[in-house]
Protein backbone atom coordinates (compact mmCIF):
# COMPACT_ATOMS: atom_id res chain seq x y z
CA UNK A 1 0.00 0.00 0.00
CA UNK A 2 1.37 3.37 -1.01
CA UNK A 3 0.83 6.49 1.26
CA UNK A 4 -1.67 7.81 -1.71
CA UNK A 5 -3.58 4.89 -2.33
CA UNK A 6 -7.33 4.76 -1.27
CA UNK A 7 -7.84 1.78 0.88
CA UNK A 8 -11.75 0.07 1.15
CA UNK A 9 -12.44 -1.94 4.02
CA UNK A 10 -15.12 -4.54 2.67
CA UNK A 11 -16.73 -6.34 5.23
CA UNK A 12 -17.96 -9.93 5.47
CA UNK A 13 -20.93 -9.55 8.13
CA UNK A 14 -22.12 -12.79 8.50
CA UNK A 15 -19.06 -14.82 8.55
CA UNK A 16 -17.78 -11.95 10.80
CA UNK A 17 -20.94 -11.95 12.78
CA UNK A 18 -19.85 -16.19 13.37
CA UNK A 19 -16.77 -15.81 14.09
CA UNK A 20 -16.76 -13.21 16.91
CA UNK A 21 -20.04 -14.84 18.37
CA UNK A 22 -17.64 -17.97 18.61
CA UNK A 23 -14.22 -16.22 19.16
CA UNK A 24 -15.80 -14.27 22.26
CA UNK A 25 -16.90 -14.83 25.81
CA UNK A 26 -20.70 -15.06 26.21
CA UNK A 27 -20.27 -13.25 29.12
CA UNK A 28 -21.16 -9.65 27.12
CA UNK A 29 -24.32 -8.69 27.85
CA UNK A 30 -26.45 -4.97 27.74
CA UNK A 31 -27.22 -3.25 30.29
CA UNK A 32 -30.67 -4.95 29.82
CA UNK A 33 -29.28 -8.14 29.72
CA UNK A 34 -28.95 -9.29 26.50
CA UNK A 35 -26.55 -11.05 24.65
CA UNK A 36 -23.72 -8.97 23.06
CA UNK A 37 -20.42 -10.97 22.43
CA UNK A 38 -21.24 -11.37 18.78
CA UNK A 39 -21.75 -7.74 18.35
CA UNK A 40 -18.84 -6.53 20.80
CA UNK A 41 -16.71 -9.11 18.40
CA UNK A 42 -18.04 -7.27 15.31
CA UNK A 43 -17.59 -3.50 16.37
CA UNK A 44 -14.04 -3.96 18.20
CA UNK A 45 -12.55 -5.36 14.62
CA UNK A 46 -14.01 -2.92 12.84
CA UNK A 47 -12.67 0.13 14.67
CA UNK A 48 -9.02 -2.10 14.82
CA UNK A 49 -9.00 -2.05 11.18
CA UNK A 50 -10.03 1.60 10.86
CA UNK A 51 -7.19 2.39 13.73
CA UNK A 52 -4.44 0.72 11.92
CA UNK A 53 -5.32 1.27 7.97
CA UNK A 54 -7.35 4.42 8.17
CA UNK A 55 -9.09 3.64 5.45
CA UNK A 56 -11.24 5.47 2.90
CA UNK A 57 -14.18 3.57 2.29
CA UNK A 58 -16.54 0.85 4.03
CA UNK A 59 -18.68 -1.20 2.62
CA UNK A 60 -20.93 -4.54 4.52
CA UNK A 61 -21.82 -7.57 2.47
CA UNK A 62 -24.21 -10.20 4.14
CA UNK A 63 -25.68 -13.81 2.45
CA UNK A 64 -29.57 -13.57 1.39
CA UNK A 65 -31.13 -16.91 1.57
CA UNK A 66 -30.25 -20.12 -1.03
CA UNK A 67 -27.74 -19.23 -3.83
CA UNK A 68 -27.22 -21.11 -7.29
CA UNK A 69 -25.21 -23.36 -5.91
CA UNK A 70 -28.11 -24.93 -3.70
CA UNK A 71 -29.21 -25.48 -7.80
CA UNK A 72 -26.60 -26.99 -8.41
CA UNK A 73 -26.11 -29.16 -5.85
CA UNK A 74 -29.25 -29.29 -3.23
CA UNK A 75 -27.22 -30.80 -0.35
CA UNK A 76 -24.92 -27.95 -0.70
CA UNK A 77 -24.16 -26.34 3.04
CA UNK A 78 -26.52 -29.50 4.37
CA UNK A 79 -24.72 -30.64 6.99
CA UNK A 80 -24.78 -26.92 9.14
CA UNK A 81 -26.17 -26.45 12.17
CA UNK A 82 -28.86 -23.70 12.66
CA UNK A 83 -27.86 -20.18 13.54
CA UNK A 84 -28.08 -20.12 17.21
CA UNK A 85 -30.82 -17.76 18.64
CA UNK A 86 -27.92 -15.88 20.55
CA UNK A 87 -26.39 -15.00 17.40
CA UNK A 88 -29.68 -14.48 15.35
CA UNK A 89 -30.76 -12.10 18.06
CA UNK A 90 -27.57 -10.36 17.83
CA UNK A 91 -27.35 -9.69 13.42
CA UNK A 92 -29.99 -7.40 14.09
CA UNK A 93 -27.87 -5.39 16.38
CA UNK A 94 -25.04 -5.51 14.04
CA UNK A 95 -26.98 -4.22 11.06
CA UNK A 96 -28.02 -1.51 13.64
CA UNK A 97 -24.48 -0.66 14.20
CA UNK A 98 -24.05 -0.94 10.44
CA UNK A 99 -26.92 1.61 9.94
CA UNK A 100 -25.33 3.57 12.76
CA UNK A 101 -21.87 3.91 10.80
CA UNK A 102 -23.93 4.73 7.52
CA UNK A 103 -21.97 1.91 5.89
CA UNK A 104 -23.61 0.75 2.43
CA UNK A 105 -25.09 -2.54 2.38
CA UNK A 106 -24.59 -5.27 -0.42
CA UNK A 107 -26.92 -8.27 -0.85
CA UNK A 108 -28.20 -10.04 -3.93
CA UNK A 109 -30.43 -12.80 -4.20
CA UNK A 110 -29.12 -15.76 -5.66
CA UNK A 111 -25.66 -15.12 -4.81
CA UNK A 112 -23.65 -15.44 -1.39
CA UNK A 113 -21.37 -12.54 0.32
CA UNK A 114 -18.12 -14.11 -1.28
CA UNK A 115 -19.39 -13.24 -4.73
CA UNK A 116 -20.30 -9.82 -3.70
CA UNK A 117 -17.07 -9.31 -1.76
CA UNK A 118 -15.41 -10.45 -5.09
CA UNK A 119 -17.26 -8.60 -7.53
CA UNK A 120 -16.81 -5.34 -5.52
CA UNK A 121 -12.70 -6.26 -4.67
CA UNK A 122 -12.14 -6.96 -8.36
CA UNK A 123 -14.25 -3.27 -9.42
CA UNK A 124 -11.86 -1.34 -6.82
CA UNK A 125 -8.87 -3.45 -8.03
CA UNK A 126 -9.13 -2.14 -11.65
CA UNK A 127 -9.28 1.12 -10.27
CA UNK A 128 -6.19 0.81 -8.25
CA UNK A 129 -8.06 0.97 -4.58
CA UNK A 130 -6.16 -1.31 -2.01
CA UNK A 131 -9.17 -4.07 -0.71
CA UNK A 132 -9.02 -5.08 2.52
CA UNK A 133 -11.48 -7.89 3.14
CA UNK A 134 -12.43 -8.60 6.91
CA UNK A 135 -13.66 -12.13 7.14
CA UNK A 136 -13.82 -15.65 9.24
CA UNK A 137 -14.09 -17.63 6.09
CA UNK A 138 -10.91 -18.78 4.25
CA UNK A 139 -12.84 -19.33 1.12
CA UNK A 140 -12.21 -16.04 0.71
CA UNK A 141 -8.44 -16.54 0.01
CA UNK A 142 -8.76 -17.38 -3.36
CA UNK A 143 -9.43 -13.51 -4.15
CA UNK A 144 -6.24 -12.88 -2.99
CA UNK A 145 -3.91 -10.62 -5.33
CA UNK A 146 -2.33 -7.57 -5.50
CA UNK A 147 -4.57 -4.61 -4.35
CA UNK A 148 -6.57 -7.17 -2.69
CA UNK A 149 -5.77 -8.75 1.07
CA UNK A 150 -7.72 -10.65 3.79
CA UNK A 151 -8.03 -9.49 7.63
CA UNK A 152 -8.74 -12.89 9.53
CA UNK A 153 -9.72 -12.70 12.92
CA UNK A 154 -8.23 -15.44 15.18
CA UNK A 155 -10.56 -18.26 17.01
CA UNK A 156 -12.00 -19.12 20.33
CA UNK A 157 -10.02 -16.58 22.70
CA UNK A 158 -8.04 -15.14 20.23
CA UNK A 159 -10.26 -13.09 18.44
CA UNK A 160 -8.22 -10.17 18.33
CA UNK A 161 -4.83 -11.73 17.07
CA UNK A 162 -5.93 -11.43 13.48
CA UNK A 163 -4.02 -12.28 10.65
CA UNK A 164 -3.38 -10.41 7.17
CA UNK A 165 -2.91 -12.60 4.72
CA UNK A 166 -1.52 -11.61 1.18
CA UNK A 167 -0.16 -14.07 -1.71
CA UNK A 168 3.19 -15.05 0.43
CA UNK A 169 1.05 -16.36 3.39
CA UNK A 170 -1.13 -17.78 1.62
CA UNK A 171 1.65 -19.58 -0.53
CA UNK A 172 3.25 -20.38 2.74
CA UNK A 173 0.35 -21.87 4.26
CA UNK A 174 -1.36 -23.93 1.58
CA UNK A 175 1.54 -24.50 -0.73
CA UNK A 176 0.09 -22.89 -3.70
CA UNK A 177 -0.80 -19.50 -4.73
CA UNK A 178 -4.19 -18.11 -4.12
CA UNK A 179 -5.56 -18.40 -7.70
CA UNK A 180 -4.87 -21.79 -7.26
CA UNK A 181 -6.81 -22.35 -4.06
CA UNK A 182 -10.59 -23.11 -5.75
CA UNK A 183 -8.66 -26.25 -7.80
CA UNK A 184 -7.17 -27.49 -4.77
CA UNK A 185 -11.14 -27.36 -3.40
CA UNK A 186 -12.01 -29.16 -5.93
CA UNK A 187 -9.91 -32.46 -5.03
CA UNK A 188 -10.03 -31.52 -1.37
CA UNK A 189 -13.65 -30.24 -1.03
CA UNK A 190 -14.83 -28.52 2.34
CA UNK A 191 -16.77 -30.48 5.31
CA UNK A 192 -18.19 -27.50 6.41
CA UNK A 193 -20.17 -26.27 3.41
CA UNK A 194 -20.84 -30.35 2.57
CA UNK A 195 -18.56 -30.04 -0.88
CA UNK A 196 -17.28 -33.92 -1.60
CA UNK A 197 -14.60 -33.54 -3.28
CA UNK A 198 -12.26 -36.24 -4.07
CA UNK A 199 -12.13 -39.23 -1.09
CA UNK A 200 -8.64 -39.81 -0.35
CA UNK A 201 -6.99 -36.73 -1.76
CA UNK A 202 -6.31 -34.28 1.06
CA UNK A 203 -4.56 -30.57 1.06
CA UNK A 204 -0.70 -31.78 1.41
CA UNK A 205 -1.59 -33.91 -1.76
CA UNK A 206 -3.69 -31.69 -3.64
CA UNK A 207 -1.42 -29.06 -3.14
CA UNK A 208 1.68 -31.36 -4.05
CA UNK A 209 -0.41 -32.26 -7.52
CA UNK A 210 -1.01 -28.18 -8.12
CA UNK A 211 2.83 -27.59 -7.95
CA UNK A 212 3.15 -29.94 -10.64
CA UNK A 213 0.05 -29.20 -12.62
CA UNK A 214 -1.48 -25.21 -13.52
CA UNK A 215 -5.03 -26.74 -12.77
CA UNK A 216 -7.27 -29.10 -12.32
CA UNK A 217 -8.08 -29.48 -16.39
CA UNK A 218 -4.47 -30.04 -16.39
CA UNK A 219 -4.33 -32.84 -13.58
CA UNK A 220 -7.01 -34.78 -15.44
CA UNK A 221 -5.33 -34.55 -18.72
CA UNK A 222 -2.18 -36.25 -17.36
CA UNK A 223 -3.38 -39.12 -15.34
CA UNK A 224 -1.02 -41.53 -16.53
CA UNK A 225 2.13 -39.69 -15.04
CA UNK A 226 0.45 -40.18 -11.69
CA UNK A 227 1.28 -42.61 -8.86
CA UNK A 228 -1.59 -45.74 -9.15
CA UNK A 229 -3.53 -44.53 -5.94
CA UNK A 230 -3.64 -41.13 -6.94
CA UNK A 231 -4.68 -41.39 -10.25
CA UNK A 232 -7.22 -44.17 -9.01
CA UNK A 233 -8.61 -42.06 -6.53
CA UNK A 234 -9.24 -39.16 -9.37
CA UNK A 235 -10.86 -41.35 -11.63
CA UNK A 236 -13.30 -42.44 -9.40
CA UNK A 237 -14.06 -39.21 -8.27
CA UNK A 238 -13.59 -37.06 -11.20
CA UNK A 239 -17.66 -36.00 -11.30
CA UNK A 240 -17.09 -35.11 -7.86
CA UNK A 241 -14.10 -32.90 -8.44
CA UNK A 242 -15.53 -30.51 -10.92
CA UNK A 243 -18.49 -30.25 -9.28
CA UNK A 244 -16.68 -29.40 -5.60
CA UNK A 245 -15.07 -26.50 -8.70
CA UNK A 246 -18.13 -25.19 -9.57
CA UNK A 247 -19.39 -24.55 -6.05
CA UNK A 248 -15.73 -23.60 -4.53
CA UNK A 249 -15.24 -20.88 -6.80
CA UNK A 250 -15.89 -17.27 -5.65
CA UNK A 251 -17.83 -15.03 -9.12
CA UNK A 252 -16.31 -12.11 -9.15
CA UNK A 253 -18.74 -10.99 -11.91
CA UNK A 254 -22.27 -10.78 -10.66
CA UNK A 255 -24.46 -9.31 -12.51
CA UNK A 256 -26.22 -5.59 -11.72
CA UNK A 257 -23.40 -5.20 -8.70
CA UNK A 258 -21.51 -1.76 -8.92
CA UNK A 259 -18.89 -0.24 -6.96
CA UNK A 260 -20.74 2.50 -4.93
CA UNK A 261 -17.66 4.19 -3.26
CA UNK A 262 -18.96 7.37 -2.46
CA UNK A 263 -21.74 6.53 0.01
CA UNK A 264 -18.97 4.34 1.73
CA UNK A 265 -16.96 7.33 2.85
CA UNK A 266 -15.69 6.19 6.14
CA UNK A 267 -16.26 9.51 7.93
CA UNK A 268 -19.91 9.66 6.88
CA UNK A 269 -21.61 8.97 9.64
CA UNK A 270 -23.13 10.89 12.76
CA UNK A 271 -21.23 10.43 16.03
CA UNK A 272 -25.03 10.98 17.98
CA UNK A 273 -26.21 7.92 16.34
CA UNK A 274 -23.59 5.63 16.91
CA UNK A 275 -23.97 6.96 21.02
CA UNK A 276 -26.88 6.17 20.95
CA UNK A 277 -26.76 2.77 20.17
CA UNK A 278 -23.11 2.38 22.07
CA UNK A 279 -25.30 3.32 25.13
CA UNK A 280 -27.90 0.51 24.73
CA UNK A 281 -25.03 -2.08 23.88
CA UNK A 282 -22.66 -0.90 27.39
CA UNK A 283 -20.39 -0.19 24.90
CA UNK A 284 -18.84 2.78 26.93
CA UNK A 285 -15.34 1.31 26.99
CA UNK A 286 -14.82 0.84 23.48
CA UNK A 287 -16.73 4.56 21.98
CA UNK A 288 -13.68 7.08 22.52
CA UNK A 289 -11.78 4.69 19.78
CA UNK A 290 -14.51 5.77 16.79
CA UNK A 291 -12.77 7.99 14.61
CA UNK A 292 -13.50 11.93 15.86
CA UNK A 293 -14.88 10.23 19.10
CA UNK A 294 -13.92 13.27 21.88
CA UNK A 295 -11.24 11.76 24.25
CA UNK A 296 -13.02 13.06 27.50
CA UNK A 297 -16.56 12.24 26.33
CA UNK A 298 -18.98 9.34 27.25
CA UNK A 299 -21.67 8.07 24.55
CA UNK A 300 -24.18 9.09 27.31
CA UNK A 301 -22.58 12.90 26.98
CA UNK A 302 -23.22 12.33 22.89
CA UNK A 303 -26.46 10.73 22.61
CA UNK A 304 -28.30 12.97 20.89
CA UNK A 305 -31.93 11.31 21.41
CA UNK A 306 -33.84 8.62 23.44
CA UNK A 307 -32.31 5.22 22.09
CA UNK A 308 -34.73 3.44 19.97
CA UNK A 309 -35.97 0.14 21.14
CA UNK A 310 -34.48 -3.16 19.81
CA UNK A 311 -37.95 -3.77 17.47
CA UNK A 312 -37.73 -0.27 15.86
CA UNK A 313 -38.24 -0.29 12.04
CA UNK A 314 -35.49 0.43 9.70
CA UNK A 315 -34.63 3.93 8.96
CA UNK A 316 -35.63 4.88 4.81
CA UNK A 317 -32.85 4.42 2.67
CA UNK A 318 -30.31 7.73 3.20
CA UNK A 319 -30.10 7.09 6.58
CA UNK A 320 -29.10 3.37 5.57
CA UNK A 321 -28.09 2.59 2.05
CA UNK A 322 -29.32 -0.81 1.43
CA UNK A 323 -28.09 -1.96 -2.12
CA UNK A 324 -30.28 -4.92 -2.87
CA UNK A 325 -30.58 -5.96 -6.17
Amino acid sequence: MTKQQKTLILIDGHALAYRAFFGMPDTFTSPSGEKTNAVYGFTNMILAVWKEYNPDYFIVTFDKGDTFRHKLYPEYKGTREKMPDDLRSQITRIEELVRAFNMPVYVKEGYEADDLLGTLANQAAKKGILSLIVTGDRDIFQLIKPNIKVVYPGGRGKFNQRVVYDEAAVEKRYGVLPDKLVEMKGMVGDSSDNIPGVKGIGEKGAAKLLQQFDSLDEIYANLDKLAKGTRAKLENDRANAYLSLDLGRIVTNVPGIELKLEAGRSNNFSLGDVANLFVELGFSAIFNRIPGAPADKTPQDIATVQPASPNAPTPPDGDYIAITT
